[in-house]
């Protein structure tokens, strides 16, 4: 793995220890392929809000939090929101999020995707085109995804209800999620078939 440290200062999160038993997928929706733009943005936030690490679609593994501390990246409005925020490892990749037919950004008036256009022929979360997760994005995952479930032991079996708001994310199941799992108003991440089929292939090396 190439794993970068961008760590962010000790006030954008909360430095203490807590047990991790999931895993949270995120996609960052910000523009610019680094991590800067997503730093920014947290640093602007005095709600603490972070992820464990971003990956850049050059497949470098940026840390921006030690795996044993915590941030808020979930969201909730209510329920157990806090704990489900502390027991998960969360981790972003670097995207554009939806784009329109011709991969121009839909948050960001004017910037066009790098990565190739994902169409999905039944919209999701909304949305019909985004911006697709490279093939070095989706490679890194898989590795830290690996090492997570090994440090943490965290079950890497492959729920297919993972891409909606599901019960058993909500319950804080052991497994790894997505932001969808957690949330209707989200579409990070979008189950690109190349990203689904690694997810699946993670199941069967446990």
């Amino acid at each position: 793995m190439n794993i970068k440290e961008d760590l962010l200062p000790d006030s954008q999160y909360f430095k203490q220890v807590t047990k991790k038993t999931m895993i949270v997928i995120h996609h960052t929706v910000s523009p610019g392929h680094d991590s800067n733009g997503d730093r920014n943005w947290w640093l602007s936030d005095p709600g603490r809000i972070a992820t464990h690490c971003i990956i850049t679609q050059d497949g470098t593994i940026h840390k921006t939090i030690d795996s044993a501390y915590w941030g808020h990246h979930i969201g909730l409005k209510s329920g157990n929101n806090v704990a489900l925020n502390k027991a998960s490892y969360s981790i972003e990749l670097d995207s554009l999020g939806p784009v329109d037919e011709h991969g121009y950004s839909l948050a960001y008036k004017g910037m066009r995707c790098t990565a190739g256009i994902q169409e999905y022929s039944k919209p999701f979360r909304g949305f019909r085109f985004f911006e697709k997760y490279t093939s070095l994005q989706i490679e890194a995952l898989r590795e830290l995804m690996l090492a997570m479930s090994e440090k943490f032991q965290i079950d890497l079996t492959y729920r297919p209800a993972m891409w909606d708001v599901c019960a058993d994310a909500l319950n804080g199941e052991n497994g790894f999620w997505t932001h969808v799992s957690f949330r209707s108003d989200k579409s990070d991440c979008h189950p690109q078939p190349d990203l689904i089929e690694m997810l699946k292939r993670l199941s069967k090396k446990q």
